[in-house]
């Protein structure tokens, strides 16, 4: 008798991977595929994608799962196609669905000025408790009034804007929908009446016509999906959610307990609800993982991406863990440093894509370990702030995915600095899994929880030194930026 099972497919800035999971939530071994493709990048803030060069690389990834599924000893029924894929980016399509412009995703800086024009027009408080969102260049208001004076006669030939998740699904299937979970990371959805806010659509200058349909609903494979992927063809493909969103599932943070705290190349700290906030709290966003639930938190654009500037620029004597290991045994002030570590603008809790990284306190002794040290702490205190805002954080479990999860020294610095108890998720593939789950759970099957590893608590003195140390760095941001 065949076994149900489904495909999760995670399509992130860099890469794009699938693998084929079990009823439970578990990766059947030897079905995990990756591809890898380039995020072009300059120094105007430009961070693009070939939507064609994705779409090659998602083909490349089913080819190769759907071979080793083919060779498995199992005898899989494929169910449902789940899909996790980067949130706030978006595409402009012509009449006949194909690209007028690149994938421009999250991390492209070019409409921060146009943010800043929104913020000095509108009145961001209540487009923050409307949407969820802020008036920030990661945002499709200031993206789309960028894109009209940036480029005018493009910007009037495109017929729809879609995230790049719904091109790529609707290339795959008959599902061109978009999820709440999407829809919800746009700044154009109102998360409360759960559809296109008719405020936010104004401040872009677009009209509801102009958007796909929100809607997650699954819809069956295309014929050339159904012809390439045979032991696909009865699978149900369901609209992509939000990396975020994918993240508090896969690792299992869906309980009133429990937190997601992600640290890769960016990171975030979210918590899950259900129904709606009464408010959102100053500085913190809310997007949709469906539905019936929100997603409570903040995010950082200064996470791993710091640590790989660093490794790359400075002259250190020693790196990988055995750096992690020294970094983590040092006082908070005993770099005497002071750092910001805006190397990508920032967003939670302050939300300027204005600013860049200082340093401060640069001393004749200052080596390069010095400046590591306080670059580091630095990031992790950005964590720390949004920490201090969501509520009740630090009365909840924090579930840890991410490159973090594999060093058990930056693990403990984490909680001493953010003053968080952590438990890491064993599930590598946070994302990916969640994709899976999240099909799982449409078609009405309960996955097991993830195994944790053993509970990790603050310092309280260490904690304590660097919440003082967390207030001078506010001070100090305040002081330079205002």
């Amino acid at each position: 008798m065949a076994r149900r099972a489904v495909l999760g497919v995670d399509i992130g800035t860099s890469s794009v991977r699938s693998a084929l999971f079990n009823v439970r939530g578990v990766r059947v071994a030897g079905t995990l595929a990756q591809r890898r493709y380039p995020l072009t990048t300059d120094h105007d803030g430009r961070a693009e994608l070939s939507p064609n060069g994705v779409l090659r690389a998602l083909r490349a990834c089913l080819d190769e799962t759907h071979t080793a599924v083919e060779s498995t000893r199992g005898n899989w029924s494929i169910a449902a196609v789940g899909t996790s894929c980067f949130w706030h980016s978006l595409v402009g399509l012509n009449e006949h669905g194909n690209p007028l412009t690149p994938f421009i995703t999250w991390a492209d800086g070019r409409p921060g000025q146009s943010a800043r024009a929104l913020r000095e027009s509108a009145d961001e408080t209540a487009y923050h408790q409307l949407t969820g969102c802020m008036l920030h260049a990661s945002f499709w208001p200031a993206r789309l009034r960028w894109l009209r004076k940036d480029s005018p006669h493009l910007f009037r030939q495109v017929s729809k804007w879609v995230s790049p998740s719904e091109w790529l699904i609707g290339n795959l299937s008959e599902n061109r929908n978009c999820a709440h979970s999407m829809a919800s990371a746009t700044g154009l959805y109102d998360y409360r009446i759960r559809d296109w806010s008719d405020h936010a659509l104004s401040l872009a200058g677009l009209k509801s016509s102009q958007l796909p349909l929100i809607d997650d609903a699954g819809q069956p494979g295309g014929r050339s999906a159904t012809k390439r992927w045979p032991l696909f063809s009865g699978a149900i493909w369901y609209p992509a959610i939000g990396d975020g969103a994918a993240g508090n599932l896969g690792s299992g943070a869906t309980t009133k307990d429990t937190l997601a705290l992600n640290y890769g190349t960016s990171a975030a700290l979210r918590l899950v609800g259900t129904g709606a906030p009464k408010t959102v709290p100053k500085g913190l966003f809310t997007y949709r993982l469906d539905k019936s639930r929100f997603l409570l938190g903040g995010a950082t654009s200064n996470g791993g991406i710091v640590r790989q500037w660093f490794e790359n620029t400075l002259a250190l004597p020693f790196k990988g863990e055995r750096l992690s290991r020294w970094i983590a045994k040092q006082a908070p002030t005993a770099h005497k440093l002071t750092v910001l570590p805006f190397l990508n603008g920032e967003r939670a809790p302050f939300w300027r894509d204005d600013l860049t990284a200082s340093l401060s306190g640069l001393r004749n002794a200052t080596n390069a370990l010095d400046i590591a040290c306080a670059l580091t702490h630095a990031s992790f205190q950005r964590l720390g702030l949004i920490a201090d805002t969501v509520p009740g954080a630090r009365r909840r479990t924090a579930l840890v995915s991410g490159g973090l999860a594999s060093s058990p020294s930056s693990l403990r610095l984490m909680a001493d600095v953010t003053g968080l108890q952590l438990k890491v998720s064993r599930e590598t593939e946070a994302s990916l899994r969640g994709a899976a789950v999240f099909a799982l759970e449409k078609l009405g099957e309960k996955p097991s929880a993830p195994k944790l590893g053993p509970l990790v608590t603050p310092d309280k003195d260490r904690a304590a030194a660097f919440r003082q140390e967390r207030r001078r760095l506010t001070r100090l941001e305040q002081d330079l930026f205002g």
